[in-house]
């Protein structure tokens, strides 16, 4: 009997494991990316210090990303939530930060605003060559895009 007992657990194990690729959203992650899949805004900051010493212009890095989030159907200029990328160049360093602003409002006082709810950034050398610094800012955005469109999923389905 024992010896039947393993098959039969890995045979239930199977019929009642949860699909390839099923995720749970947890409620850290709604909270931080849910906006109802509506397009968004983006802002560049500013590409500070030494970046225009390596060749680095706010409107290389916003075209980069702007057609990152246009190619996922997700750039509208007129958004109210925008993602917002911020370059520092310092010698031979860089660190870039992307945050997801959206719309919150403050049930004890009311007050509606926009605040950061998603961060990601990174810190390297660029070695003179803007392409670090670009490639860090797409990686990040494309880390929010997919994490975004995970999220927002049953709303971009209608």
């Amino acid at each position: 009997m024992p010896r039947l007992a393993l098959p039969i657990a890995a045979a239930l194990s199977l019929l009642f494991a949860a699909p390839a690729g099923a995720e749970t959203m947890s409620a850290g992650s709604r909270f931080e990316l849910w906006n109802d899949c509506r397009a968004i805004d983006l802002v560049v900051e500013s590409a500070t210090g030494g970046g225009a010493g390596i060749g680095l212009t706010e409107r290389a890095i916003a075209a980069q990303l702007r057609a990152r989030l246009g190619a996922a159907g997700l750039y509208d200029p007129e958004g109210l939530a925008y993602l917002d990328i911020r370059a520092s160049v310092v010698g031979p360093a860089f660190h870039v930060s992307v945050e997801f602003r959206k719309p919150l409002r403050d049930p004890a006082s009311g007050e509606e605003g926009l605040a950061a709810t998603w961060i990601s950034g990174s810190t390297g050398t660029h070695g003179g060559d803007p392409g670090y610094v670009l490639a860090s800012a797409s990686g990040h955005a494309e880390g929010f895009v997919e994490q975004y469109l995970r999220v927002n999923a049953p709303a971009c389905k209608r």
